[in-house]
């Protein structure tokens, strides 16, 4: 029988885990590049749209500061200190704002640019509010060449902060998570931009219709360095608050190396100025307006991500948790399925068109035999077993925490059933208010959702010597799928699914797997992205048969 508490927990982290990679795709370039060029007041290079633009919002707040530097070539726009305000909406319903600023600075002496993006975003995570504060930067040279870049991201009183820096050919990545920093790095070439790689290049070098350029780029919370092309259409007339303008269409495809796929859409005047930017993922959009409008909360809509995306499913599951194979008929109507549903030793992906799988979930349970004629299980990795800023799992009172959990089991199976079980009563307080909080903080305050258990019981795990990960995708409850959070750890010379939301001793066909993470790094939240082609991309879900 499925705990009483089991669907509020499950309702969790949608608005919460995806959301830092769905900010880093508003910040950093066409909501994952850095959205946001600035509305400026250049007097000889305006276009007479944008000024149109300015002048009946003359409240932007924009300023023009004296050049700093020269262009770094004949054809080079010279640079001036450009800001702007943006309305940013989510599936139709405005939940925030961002203002972007970039500026010539002189660093050590020398010329250079500073690029900064703040964004604060208000949404519901069934039914809790939930705030989060994001701030970008990058310096660069004048050419472009990144010196420093960080970021920030607050939510719920926890703290995300990462810096960067370019020492030879790497970029040094430090990532502080309650006060504990961790540090990787990125093989780095000259070539590579920073968060607002696509901004800088636009307004450096305006394109015109028929024009194709390609960057490399950092993107901000998932750590990775994308390709962006970047494709000038033709000129478009657009709505915008300021009233109508011809913008140039410039379509964006972001591709990541793990082999995500986004797609953006800027509009930008002769300036290389975006107005309006827009995001497949999500049907996410940016409008250039005054800091007044921008920030007007009178204006802002309630969207609540876990409760406003559950997928209503027909027909019903019966007894779901404890079914040992459902085969699902999956349509997602703006992509591909087979592209962004893995196949795994209990998850079979079989295409039948380009918007439409066949999808078999096997149950995942200790005492099951694995699938037959299922994928190979991957190895685990050393993330997968040593601590980092999430999973701290070599402190103290993590390991005394998972002896007191295990007891006196013996093997690897009897253990893991152990502290699936034993995270399901630890936590007492089962809500949403909490951040994503790490292992030792889960530890402290003993409440949170899916996630929250989902990161101890990873931790309590590793501290006992068996490798752990989570994994993302979705659960059924009462009629609909939400967005899920629970655990993938090594026993028996395999990876089994454990889920201390349920307490089941595993899970049965009633959990959909988008993708699974160590959560070691700055990239730690690289495995959500997932998730962005899934979300308002219209899918549909039905039961064809279950056993």
């Amino acid at each position: 029988m499925v705990a009483a508490d089991s669907q509020k927990v499950s309702l969790c982290w949608a608005t919460r885990v995806s959301w830092p990679g769905f900010t880093a795709r508003l910040l950093v370039g066409s909501l994952l590049l850095g959205l946001g060029v600035g509305c400026q007041k250049e007097k000889a290079s305006e276009t007479p749209s944008a000024q149109g633009f300015i002048e009946r919002l003359s409240e932007f707040g924009s300023s023009q500061k004296a050049n700093l530097w020269k262009a770094p070539s004949a054809s080079a726009a010279p640079l001036v200190e450009r800001e702007c305000w943006y309305r940013v909406s989510i599936l139709g319903a405005k939940v925030g704002y961002q203002h972007t600023r970039i500026q010539p600075v002189q660093h050590q002496g020398q010329p250079a640019v500073r690029s900064e993006s703040y964004s604060q975003l208000r949404v519901h995570r069934s039914g809790t509010p939930l705030v989060m504060e994001i701030r970008f930067f990058d310096l660069t040279t004048p050419d472009g060449t990144v010196v420093e870049l960080g970021s920030q991201m607050i939510q719920a009183g926890t703290t995300i902060r990462t810096e960067g820096r370019v020492e030879g050919n790497q970029l040094i990545l430090t990532t502080t998570t309650q006060g504990k920093p961790e540090e990787m790095a990125i093989a780095w070439k000259p070539e590579y931009g920073g968060f607002h790689a696509v901004e800088l290049s636009l307004v450096r070098w305006p394109m015109k219709p028929g024009q194709t350029r390609t960057l490399q780029a950092l993107i901000p919370v998932v750590q990775q360095v994308a390709s962006i092309e970047l494709r000038a259409l033709q000129e478009e007339t657009v709505e915008l608050p300021g009233g109508q303008f011809r913008l140039l269409r410039i379509e964006a495809t972001t591709r990541l190396p793990t082999g995500q796929t986004f797609q953006d859409t800027y509009w930008v005047d002769a300036t290389g100025m975006a107005l309006k930017v827009h995001s497949q993922a999500m049907n996410a959009e940016m409008l250039a307006t005054s800091p007044q409008l921008a920030q007007d909360a009178a204006g802002w809509e309630k969207l609540d991500l876990a409760l406003d995306q559950a997928i209503l499913v027909q027909p019903r599951l019966v007894r779901p948790h404890q079914t040992n194979r459902v085969r699902y008929r999956v349509h997602l109507e703006r992509g591909n399925p087979a592209k962004v549903f893995p196949q795994t030793p209990y998850q079979e992906v079989r295409l039948v068109d380009e918007h439409t799988v066949e999808l078999t979930v096997w149950a995942s349970r200790p005492a099951l035999p694995p699938p037959k004629g299922g994928s190979a299980y991957d190895p685990p990795t050393a993330s997968d077993i040593q601590p980092n800023s999430f999973i701290q799992s070599d402190h103290p009172r993590i390991v005394a925490l998972a002896q007191e959990a295990v007891g006196q089991e013996k093997t690897d199976r009897q253990k893991a059933l152990a502290l699936e079980r034993f995270v399901h009563s630890y936590l007492k307080s089962k809500n949403f208010s909490t951040a994503f909080a790490s292992a030792l903080e889960v530890l402290e305050t003993r409440e949170g959702d899916c996630t929250e258990h989902a990161v101890l019981l990873a931790a309590l795990a590793r501290a006992v010597g068996i490798p752990a990960r989570v994994a993302i995708g979705l659960v059924y409850q009462e009629d609909k799928f939400y967005y899920h959070m629970w655990n993938e750890l090594y026993v028996d010379e395999r990876w089994i699914a454990f889920d201390a939301t349920l307490a089941e001793g595993g899970i049965g066909g009633a959990h959909i797997l988008l993708a699974h993470s160590h959560l070691h790094g700055a990239s730690a939240f690289s495995a959500f992205l997932p998730v962005l082609n899934v979300l308002g991309q219209g899918l549909k879900i039905e039961v064809m048969d279950q056993q």
